[in-house]
């Protein structure tokens, strides 16, 4: 999601019909651009056939396309009209390297971008390509979805400011940054957006221009083709660590500077409703469906991403996304992860039918549950929620634990450090509380060093402004290693151990997770017992003041104490051992602190 501020030079354009439409654009024709087999966008038939371009423009009347093959020159290279909007020509002496744009009077005279593009150069020409890239990661084995935990970057903010970025460029200092995330233990990364975004300074990303190529801003040099290779670098190097690499794509809306806008608006957008960041992209209008399908299996194939987080569904057309995801689904990417940033009731209840239809959790949601309910615990110590926050998916509808991505910060929020001004023991319990509730956590970069992060909430400027971006990695560090070495105890606690991992179905007490009985003013219990072949977990999380409380064990015997008072350990014996008598012990709560006991004793297989 991206920040809900207007822009005054394109929001002007809109409101006073200064540059676009001030109202609806025409009907989309109602065929669709061409089949499957014939590509869109340049295609490289080899030395001796030339290139064949390939461009989806029904009210056009004529078309071009102009490059440094005919030195721009627009009566070189007319295209030809197909019955299906679709103009083609194949170019001989076009290669890898060569730049091009089309031309068309009814393109308002401008030389535009091909909205199937898959690289462009530093003057937002596109470029025609060759792929091809020898894949070290042919044993990579993506990790369930119920094994995932999730870390939130920004590529440019993730390398910048460490020591451990040797490289520079920042697709290629993500590189150089995997044995950071190896050590913290995170198996997934989410990339905040890096389809080509409209201009070349600093960004979030959520400006999208073109889907099928990478930013070039990101890469070490800008406009030659050289960002496929390194985000093709940055994948397989991750794959070969055990990450797992899902992006932010933006599907919504684009910019008046996006070639698809600039071609045909009719053919691709809604504007009938104006959003106050773009022009609302319309996924029922067949040629809007193509660039979004093709584009998401240009990704998963030609850059072996494992997922997409589909940034603010609310705009999207949900039964359309939905036949999108089963379509991918039932054409051999089922194993792959779906995210929605879905924040409708009636979108997430479409979810939940797509789910049970599909047997398990196909797609899963963002939402506010949780992470609001861990701000007012933050905040005051107390919450109307905190009996439901561990399980809180089940009184909402959700049947899967897999369903929901739990998180209490991200990129629009910031860090509980920073708008919540959260203490270190404070965000020490909350990260105890994600990583052993139900559901997917997410964690948002630089929560385990403390970082100072406003999100949307910022004090001055924009959100995206750099300046309110920039973090000094190697200091906070250096200050806040421990904090770094409880996220990553914790992590590979839960990654060792199914029984924290969704490790029940049912938040109302049956099954493998049962709730304590007497929850309240800030304290939360659960346990999860009985799982097959691992241990039990007891889980005692206080956001309030000191407190004690009667907690019932599910079984006598010697118990580990895995975290308590900032500290956790991920290796037994664990920070203390606890002979437990008696059924229901009393035990003692201090403030702001979690509690995690796993009993020595493992279940049968």
């Amino acid at each position: 999601m991206k920040p809900r501020t207007w822009i005054p030079s394109v929001c002007g354009a809109l409101l006073l019909g200064t540059g676009a439409p001030a109202g609806p654009v025409p009907d989309a024709p109602p065929t669709a651009p061409a089949t499957p087999a014939e590509p869109l966008g340049s295609t490289f038939l080899g030395a001796d056939l030339g290139t064949r371009f390939a461009v989806y423009a029904p009210r056009a009347i004529g078309v071009s396309v102009v490059g440094t093959f005919n030195q721009f020159n627009p009566s070189a290279h007319p295209l030809q009209p197909g019955g299906d909007g679709v103009w083609t020509a194949t170019v001989a002496g076009a290669a890898p390297g060569d730049a091009y744009k089309y031309y068309s009077d009814d393109f308002d005279g401008q030389w535009v971008q091909d909205p199937w593009g898959k690289a462009f150069n530093d003057r937002d020409e596109s470029l025609v390509v060759q792929d091809h890239y020898d894949w070290g990661d042919t044993g990579w084995k993506r990790p369930d979805k119920s094994e995932l935990i999730i870390y939130e970057m920004h590529v440019k903010d993730f390398t910048r400011g460490d020591r451990e970025a040797v490289s520079g460029a920042n697709y290629a200092g993500v590189r150089d940054k995997i044995g950071y995330l190896t050590r913290l233990g995170v198996n997934c990364v989410e990339l905040m957006p890096i389809q080509e975004w409209t201009g070349s300074e600093y960004r979030w990303g959520y400006n999208p221009a073109c889907y099928f190529a990478p930013e070039n801003s990101l890469s070490s040099h800008d406009g030659d083709g050289t960002a496929r290779r390194e985000v093709k670098e940055m994948i397989d190097a991750l794959h070969r660590a055990g990450i797992a690499v899902v992006l932010d794509v933006v599907y919504n809306h684009t910019y008046w500077e996006a070639p698809a806008w600039r071609i045909d608006p009719a053919a691709y957008y809604d504007t009938s409703a104006p959003i106050p960041w773009g022009i609302k992209l319309d996924l029922t209008r067949p040629a809007t469906h193509r660039m979004v399908r093709e584009s998401l299996l240009y990704w998963l194939e030609e850059f072996h991403v494992d997922g997409f987080r589909f940034d603010f569904t609310p705009l999207i057309d949900s039964p359309a996304l939905l036949a999108l995801i089963a379509d991918l689904r039932s054409a051999g990417y089922a194993d792959r992860y779906f995210i929605f940033e879905e924040w409708d009731p009636r979108h997430n209840q479409a979810i939940q039918a797509f789910n049970v239809n599909a047997g398990g959790p196909a797609v899963s949601s963002w939402g506010t549950a949780y992470r609001e309910t861990i701000w007012d615990l933050i905040r005051t110590g107390t919450s109307p929620d905190a009996e439901t926050a561990t399980g809180y998916f089940r009184s909402a509808g959700w049947t899967y634990p897999g369903e929901v991505i739990t998180f209490a910060a991200s990129h629009d929020d910031g860090t509980l450090t920073g708008h919540l001004d959260a203490s270190p023991p404070a965000v020490k319990v909350a990260t105890a509380h994600l990583l052993t509730a139900l559901g997917i956590p997410m964690l948002w970069m630089g929560e385990e060093v403390l970082r100072h992060h406003l999100g949307n909430l910022v004090t001055s400027g924009e959100s995206t402004d750099e300046a309110n971006n920039v973090m000094d990695w190697d200091a906070l560090r250096a200050a806040h290693a421990e904090v770094f070495d409880y996220f990553s105890a914790l992590i590979r606690l839960r990654k060792a151990h199914p029984a924290l991992r969704q490790g029940g179905t049912d938040s109302a007490g049956s099954g493998s997770f049962r709730r304590a009985a007497d929850p309240g003013d800030g304290f939360i219990g659960y346990a999860y017992p009985d799982v097959p072949g691992d241990s039990d977990f007891v889980v005692l999380i206080n956001f309030g003041a000191d407190k004690r409380r009667e907690i019932t064990f599910p079984r006598t015997g010697t118990w580990h104490l895995m975290c308590n008072r900032g500290e956790a350990r991920s290796d037994l014996p664990g920070l203390d051992t606890w002979e437990i008598r008696e059924p229901t012990i009393s035990i003692d709560m201090a403030a702001t602190n979690a509690m995690i006991f796993m009993s020595a004793r493992s279940n049968p297989q």
